[in-house]
């Protein structure tokens, strides 16, 4: 898509069909005074080629007869496409007249002057127009996208300032409730630790229970392996029991082999909860242990975040001063926009 069917879907978008994002009635800003000057100017446009300024005097076949000069503080930068952007998006260029948006399609409307006729700390922002009429709308239009624009982002900064005091919140009473969590671990972790691995510091008694756990498994893989075999033989022996054509003999046998594989499952199984057991008991060890450790680490730097946001939030009035500065809706100097002439001689109808 070239620059110049840009600005034309631009132009068709910004009058006849906003999007939900576009306000559809204007702001109420100051009434803005219009001063028409008794000096020219020229129709110009700058553009940056191999990262320096080139500025072209005429640069397209429609040309304006008027340009709308704004005088804004330095502190809000806006180029040229975003200005006339912002215009556009205003309920107000739907006043422009179809000579003016005709114009505007060929990308030359609006230039932007860092010297801002030599005012410390203003530049200044041109709106070329066809008409005086056209001139007063495009500089009431771009006034109010400018204004759209600040309220949105002051908007934006005191949602993001709220939502930081939300955050802060919660992030106390999480560290209250992580002090709580922390008297309720403690004495469950020394209590446990003095029953499993007396005398032993933490670190110390934390590998032990790791190796015990790790050698737990191993032997109950080894149990478990041992008391399937021992369920197979008296499976078998049930099975032979059962048969009606053994004699008194052979029956007897099989039932002193049953007693005999009774009594080494019973023991095989006992063996196996106690295993059980110990590694429940070491397993709650390592988790108490994990859970003490994470939050006597966590707690001092929760504690030391609290303190700072603190200090911020005591601050609250001047931030939202600095904010409120910051994304203060933009006035004109003066309130006055100054009208020039294309002078006729600039002039090629």
């Amino acid at each position: 898509m070239t620059r110049k069917s840009a600005l034309v879907l631009l132009l068709s978008l910004a009058t006849t069909a906003f999007s939900t994002s576009a306000p559809t009635e204007p702001n109420e800003t100051p009434e803005l005074e219009f001063q028409m000057s008794n000096e020219t100017t020229r129709w110009t446009i700058e553009a940056v080629v191999n990262d320096t300024s080139v500025y072209y005097d005429d640069p397209g076949s429609i040309r304006p007869r008027y340009a709308a000069q704004l005088i804004l503080p330095r502190h809000s930068w806006f180029n040229s496409t975003w200005v006339l952007e912002l215009a556009m998006n205003s309920p107000l260029a739907q006043k422009l007249s179809p000579a003016q948006k005709e114009f505007l399609a060929q990308g030359f409307g609006t230039r932007v002057d860092k010297s801002a006729a030599n005012i410390p700390n203003y530049y200044s922002i041109y709106l070329y127009a066809v008409s005086e009429e056209d001139a007063k709308i495009m500089a009431r239009a771009a006034m109010d996208g400018l204004t759209t624009l600040a309220r949105k982002n002051l908007a934006t900064g005191l949602r993001g300032w709220e939502k930081w005091k939300q955050d802060f919140e919660r992030s106390r009473r999480e560290l209250v409730e992580k002090q709580e969590q922390l008297k309720k671990v403690e004495p469950q972790y020394d209590n446990l630790k003095m029953r499993l691995h007396p005398g032993l510091g933490d670190d110390n008694a934390e590998q032990l229970a790791r190796e015990l756990i790790f050698q737990m498994n191993k032997e109950g893989n080894t149990l478990d392996i041992e008391l399937a075999g021992i369920r197979a033989k008296l499976q078998i022996i049930d099975d032979y029991r059962r048969r009606s054509d053994l004699d008194k003999n052979v029956s007897d046998r099989l039932e002193a082999m049953r007693i005999d594989q009774l009594i080494e499952l019973s023991s095989l199984e006992a063996r196996r909860k106690a295993i059980e057991r110990i590694l429940a008991a070491e397993q709650e060890f390592c988790r108490l242990y994990g859970e003490k450790k994470e939050l006597r680490e966590t707690i001092p730097r929760h504690v030391e975040n609290i303190r700072d946001g603190e200090e911020r939030l005591k601050g609250e009035p001047e931030i939202l001063k600095q904010k409120r500065e910051a994304h203060a809706t933009p006035r004109i100097y003066n309130d006055t926009v100054i009208l020039y002439p294309i002078a006729d001689s600039e002039v090629k109808n």
